[in-house]
């Protein structure tokens, strides 16, 4: 349940050894290895963490698209926020489900009632869009305010709704399904598009190796 680096002077634990006096001998023995001056000096990494370019992000056509919000307390938004403002980026942050469908209108309508995109008991729709009745998601605008959008460049989550919609509840017609999470942040103080970039650079939100993001306007 450990693993060490290659120089033998850093060990990472699953379990918590400080937490009983059976972990004592871990201690004791980093304590004498580090005396005896048995350790191997190696070059540190260089790692520069590669800066996102945030794009304006544009629903793509004939997709309809629902944007989602949690009903109950939504502790991920309070953890992230709280962790934002201990590093000193003074903000309030939103969090927001996004899907994204590509099908007839008809089809869509019937995607809603199934119940598989949401749960109507914990989460409500509170924006719709669609290519054929366009609705505009700024009526949900913030006062100095930015929306991130975030997706998984292996959207796992979009592909098994679709398969469940196509398997279980015989829906065709759907050619793809995307699932994205927004990330509402408005400023406390100061201007939001200062506090940006240390909020993008801190990689809470997103893995730059893994997710996409964009400005969502």
């Amino acid at each position: 349940a450990a693993i060490s680096n290659k120089a033998g002077n850093v060990m990472a634990m699953m379990p918590h050894p400080e937490r009983t006096s059976n972990g004592d001998a871990i201690f004791q023995s980093m304590r004498d290895y580090i005396l005896r001056g048995k350790f191997v000096k190696v070059d540190p990494l260089h790692y520069y963490p590669r800066r996102q370019a945030l794009k304006p992000y544009k629903t793509p056509d004939h997709h309809h698209a629902c944007m989602v919000e949690l009903m109950i307390t939504d502790n991920q938004a309070l953890t992230v926020q709280n962790t934002l403002r201990h590093l000193g980026i003074p903000v309030t942050v939103k969090r927001l489900a996004l899907w994204e469908v590509d099908c007839e209108a008809d089809v869509f309508k019937r995607v809603e009632k199934t119940g598989v995109l949401f749960n109507d008991r914990k989460e409500r729709v509170i924006v719709r869009s669609c290519h054929c009745e366009e609705r505009d998601f700024r009526d949900v605008a913030i006062h100095n305010h930015k929306t991130i959008l975030v997706r998984p460049k292996e959207d796992l989550i979009g592909q098994q709704k679709r398969q469940t919609l196509q398997d279980h509840f015989s829906l065709q017609g759907i050619r793809s399904v995307k699932h994205s999470i927004l990330w509402q942040f408005s400023a406390d103080k100061g201007e939001i598009a200062d506090l940006l970039t240390k909020i993008i650079q801190t990689n809470i939100i997103a893995n730059p190796n893994a997710h996409d993001c964009y400005e969502y306007n």
